[in-house]
This record gives structure tokens, C-alpha cells and sequence, in this order.
């Protein structure tokens, strides 16, 4: 839900442009508005819940986000509607999640450039969604497996050849292509943020799991943010290296592949068996049978 908060209104970007005389570019501070103030207000939220119990803020985060999205509706400026979500991200901050550029950039890109209507754009853009949550199942057994280091590596390598890859589709690319590319996006990103989600809590000790908890929710939050921003600045450098158009969005694209890549190389260094306390590795074969003859003797 949080990742459809975050990014909901990017399918409407062009049009929520014309209606308040501002660039569908710009339309991204609302996405990093909110991003943002979740960001900011996470640890002010695990506060509040010890200080007021967790119904009671639940119910107020719950009311506050319905009035803001009522201002949301009602807003008749880029200024009062980036102020109306910065509300709703206070209303909004007791779920962590983990929101990217590419919900951003897909939506923008099949309206602006292909041409696509906000249905179709919104359609194909949520084959991002179903593999986010289509791997799922899957990646417990893949860490247990392989390790959190050798899928860390896989789902960042993966992601950029997949995002370089999206941003040289154009609008004559057949749309089952597209759709491909974008669940399989959704697969890697998932498979990565599962992985940076579990390894750096895995090896915490008890006492200090609150606070790390909270500190990892609030850099996901932040970075989720400042994702939104990049994808922004990566667009606008497109437009004046390339002059606008779609090279500008495919320079963007790959922009946000070499961050992939350079993510790849930081899980290389990533220590080997950082996590395994969390994994479930099964005992090899030679194991297994020497156990088996002990018992026998």
C-alpha cells in the first residue's frame, strides 16, 4: 500500500500538470514531498506509540491521511497540493515500506512519450507490483539457498541490465516486451530490498533491535524519497544533454542503471556470511550420513 500511496498519482502526472500550469515533470515533489515526510516522522512515530498506545495513533495517522486526501482533492496549486501530501506522509508514517524511481519514471515516460492513455500506462506499470510481490514467496528459499551476498548481487546486477534495458523501449516496442521487462524489474528490486531489509537486522542483538529497526525504516523511507528526486534530476539532465524527448528519458534510465551497478559492487564487499544467522542451511549429504551412523553405533 505504501509503494501505491507513494506513487499513485504519477499516472495522472500529465494532467495534474495542465490542470495547475506546471511541468508533469515537476508533479515528482509530490511523490518526494510524501516520501519524505515519512522519512522524517518514522522515528517520531515509534515514540508516539509508546508514549499513546498503538490504537490511538493508528486511528489519528488514519484520520489525519483521509483529511489530507480530501485537500489532496481540493487543491488548486502545485504549492497547496505538495503541502497536502507532506500531511498525508504524516498521516502515513506507521507503515515502512520501500518505494523506487521506476514507478516514477515508467508512467511518466509511456504518457509523455508514447503517448499511452493513464489506463494503459497504469496497467503495464503494475507488472512492476506484481513481481515485487510475486518473488516474495520465493526469496526466503533463495536466501536459505544461495546466501544473502550471491542474491544481492544477482538482484542488483539483474535490475540494471533490466532498467537500461526499459529505457530503450519505445512506443513501437510490443507491449508484451515492456510488460516482461516490468515484471522482471519488479522481481529484482524485491529480491534486492528483501535482502538489504533482513541482513542488517539479522546479526542484531536483541536489546538494540527497536532502535535498528527504526533507523533502517527511516533510511529505506529517506531513500525511497530521494529516489523520486534523482529519477527527477536524472530527467532533467537528460533534457539538457539530449535535448528532451525520449533520449532524455533513456539517459535517465541508464543513469539510474549505473546507481544498480554500483550497488552490485558494494555487495561484493559485502562479508560472505553476514546474515546466516538468519538463514535455514540444510546439512550437506557426507553430514547428514556420518549423523546417521552415530546413531547406528
Amino acid at each position: 500500500m505504501e509503494m501505491l500511496d507513494g506513487t499513485i498519482v504519477v499516472t495522472a502526472a500529465p494532467q495534474i500538470g495542465r490542470s495547475l500550469h506546471a511541468p508533469a515533470t515537476a508533479v515528482g515533489l509530490v511523490v518526494t514531498a510524501y516520501l519524505l515526510t515519512l522519512a522524517v516522522l518514522i522515528p517520531l512515530s515509534g515514540w508516539l506509540t509508546r508514549r499513546y498506545g498503538n490504537r490511538v495513533v493508528f486511528l489519528t495517522a488514519i484520520a489525519l491521511f483521509t483529511l489530507a486526501s480530501v485537500g489532496c482533492a481540493a487543491s488548486v496549486s502545485l504549492g497547496m497540493l505538495v503541502a497536502m501530501r507532506v500531511l498525508q506522509g504524516a498521516g502515513g508514517t506507521m507503515y515502512f515500506f520501500v518505494v523506487g524511481a521506476m514507478p516514477f519514471l515508467l508512467p511518466l515516460m509511456f504518457e509523455v512519450q508514447f503517448g499511452w492513455s493513464p489506463v494503459k500506462s497504469g496497467a503495464v506499470t503494475a507488472f512492476v507490483f506484481a513481481g515485487n510481490v510475486g518473488i516474495k514467496p520465493a526469496t526466503t528459499p533463495l536466501i536459505n539457498r544461495f546466501g544473502f551476498r550471491p542474491l544481492l548481487v544477482a538482484s542488483t546486477l539483474g535490475t540494471a541490465v533490466i532498467v537500461a534495458a526499459l529505457g530503450f523501449t519505445t512506443a513501437s516496442t510490443p507491449v508484451a516486451v515492456t510488460a516482461a521487462l516490468a515484471l522482471a524489474s519488479g522481481v529484482t528490486r524485491s529480491a534486492g530490498f528483501t535482502v538489504y531489509s533482513t541482513v542488517g537486522l539479522a546479526d542484531m542483538v536483541p536489546e538494540l533491535m527497536r532502535d535498528a529497526n527504526t533507523l533502517a525504516a527511516t533510511s529505506m523511507q529517506l531513500g525511497a524519497g530521494m529516489a523520486i528526486a534523482g529519477a527527477t534530476v536524472a530527467l532533467r539532465a537528460g533534457d539538457a544533454v539530449a535535448g528532451g524527448g525520449q533520449p532524455a528519458f533513456t539517459l535517465a534510465f541508464c543513469l539510474l542503471a549505473l546507481v544498480a551497478v554500483g550497488c552490485a559492487v558494494e555487495a561484493l564487499r559485502l562479508d560472505p556470511a553476514a546474515g546466516n544467522a538468519a538463514r535455514r542451511v540444510r546439512a550437506t549429504a557426507p553430514a547428514a550420513s556420518a549423523a546417521a551412523s552415530g546413531r547406528t553405533e
